[in-house]
């Protein structure tokens, strides 16, 4: 994991000019940040990977348990379903209510379809 939290906090040289990222905005601001910050940084992420606890088994059980006893053909919502067992485990408890801070991350990359003509946008 230090190998991996030096990595992602030492690729982000700083700007040669202040005039660098500016088009990005505040999304790159962190990109100024001094060797203390940076550390201050590291130690940051490195407490809040440390507090993530495995999911809760138990509770993932019961989640599975439930799905199986719902009015509809089992695995018919496909990864919908593994996801709503995933996050009874994550939230530890089988019957997730409400989630009050939600984050999505789109990943995406050029798998090679752009040379077999099959994309809508160009490669860069």
């Amino acid at each position: 994991m230090e190998q991996v939290l030096d990595t992602v906090l030492t690729l982000c040289p700083q700007p040669r000019s202040p005039l660098e990222n500016q088009d990005c905005g505040p999304s790159l601001v962190w990109l100024r940040r001094t060797d203390t910050e940076r550390t201050h940084d590291k130690q940051k992420l490195t407490a809040y990977m440390e507090s993530i606890l495995p999911a809760d088994r138990d509770a993932m059980d019961a989640a599975r348990r439930r799905q199986a006893e719902l009015a509809k053909p089992p695995g018919s919502l496909g990864a919908l379903e593994d996801m709503s067992i995933r996050l009874a485990g994550i939230l530890r408890t089988p019957r997730p209510r409400k989630i009050d801070r939600c984050r999505v991350t789109v990943l995406a990359a050029d798998n090679g379809v752009v040379a077999e003509g099959v994309s809508c946008a160009p490669s860069p």
